[in-house]
């Protein structure tokens, strides 16, 4: 089981969810960490501030075997009791309770602190997590035990903290993350959740107050067990599946990117004559048309990029500038030894200045970076 772990804002303390471990009735236990959000110092200390800091547990507490359904757990028998090798500082560490299994634990952009749980037959979670708040499980759900068994409404316990959004039937979440990025700048504030069973990708916006809702959810046919956002702003899922996969996700129509081109590192080279050996007006650009139509897969500009085609460096040394712009425009089918040329043709992708430019970037590289 996952159990989600989230930094401060201010980096001084640690957030660490304990799932219930299927045993329910611990997460209303305040002598057990199971079922809680702790919050520590760096360190693994109790951190200051927390509700009941400084108080300790009880030094043995007892162990159940997972129970049929929230019913039964409540007059579970005791298989064992499980004694803390020291002070057990449960209560001292615990910062909320009454959680089921965490999945997913961040901190949003305005410094509150959002949880995503699954919940039994429906009612997985999302819950704005507070100081010393408890969040009802086992004793209330929007869903059922899995065997039919009905479970209280958390609208019967008004004393309990209810969920800010749930779902039924379930999205099975996999990891809760919020998006920064600027790739997809409409989205820089919302959270996305991955989904196992739903095998979805769900945005969630929020108002600042502490609300949210669910307004958007993509079936992308895959259990997605992770999604983040990379410093591109693309976002990345990877699949819980055997063999499984790694996918990036970018706007429709943006071509896969690779490692950007660096700046020479030593002085020029040898260059071709003429205008095509200045450099471009706009070499970050030219950088951009490398690093998006993948060219840094196979060859090097510096010490970036791919081994298996040469390097571009020197490449004004080693062809003229209209041999160049051919073999952007036009590949030849075989590579110098004799292969099958992996190159596409990028006459309708790169054309007019941009194409210009390139060329006089690729003519000006230095030979040795």
């Amino acid at each position: 089981m996952a159990q989600p772990i989230a930094f401060s804002p201010d980096s001084k303390y640690l957030y660490l969810s304990v799932g219930d471990r299927q045993r329910m009735t611990p997460a209303q236990d305040p002598n057990q960490p199971l079922g809680k959000i702790l919050r520590l110092t760096l360190d693994g200390k109790p951190a200051p501030g927390n509700p009941m800091a400084g108080k300790t547990g009880a030094a043995t507490v007892p162990v159940i075997d997972p129970p049929e359904d929230t019913e039964k757990a409540k007059t579970a028998p005791i298989v064992r009791m499980y004694t803390f090798s020291g002070p057990n500082l449960t209560p001292s560490e615990t910062w909320a309770s009454g959680f089921r299994t965490p999945y997913g634990l961040a901190f949003a952009p305005d410094g509150r602190l959002w949880e995503l749980e699954h919940g039994p037959r429906g009612g997985d979670e999302l819950n704005l997590i507070e100081r010393g708040r408890n969040y009802g499980w086992p004793l209330v759900s929007y869903g059922r035990n899995y065997n039919g068994v009905p479970i209280p409404s958390p609208d019967t316990r008004p004393d309990l903290t209810r969920p800010v959004i749930y779902w039924v039937p379930v999205i099975a979440p996999g990891n809760l993350m919020f998006y920064k990025g600027a790739m997809f700048p409409q989205w820089n504030g919302s959270a996305f959740a991955s989904g196992l069973a739903s095998e979805a990708l769900v945005r969630i916006m929020f108002d600042g107050k502490g609300g949210a809702r669910a307004v958007q959810r993509w079936n992308v046919r895959r259990r997605v067990r992770d999604v983040e956002v990379a410093p591109d702003g693309a976002l990345w899922m990877i699949e819980d599946a055997n063999p499984g996969g790694l996918f990036r996700l970018t706007p429709l129509g943006t071509a896969v990117a690779a490692p950007a081109a660096q700046p020479p590192t030593s002085a020029p080279g040898p260059t071709a004559p003429g205008p095509a050996a200045s450099a471009p007006a706009n070499a970050d650009r030219v950088k951009s048309l490398i690093a998006n139509n993948n060219c840094l897969l196979c060859h090097r500009v510096g010490r970036e990029g791919g081994d298996i085609g040469s390097s571009l460096n020197g490449v004004g040394t080693r062809r003229t500038a209209d041999q160049i712009r051919a073999a952007i425009v036009s590949p030849p089918p075989t590579t110098s030894t004799g292969m099958k040329n992996p190159m596409p043709s990028y006459e309708k992708t790169i054309a007019g200045e941009d194409l210009r430019s390139l060329v006089r970037y690729l003519s000006s590289l230095p030979a040795n970076p």
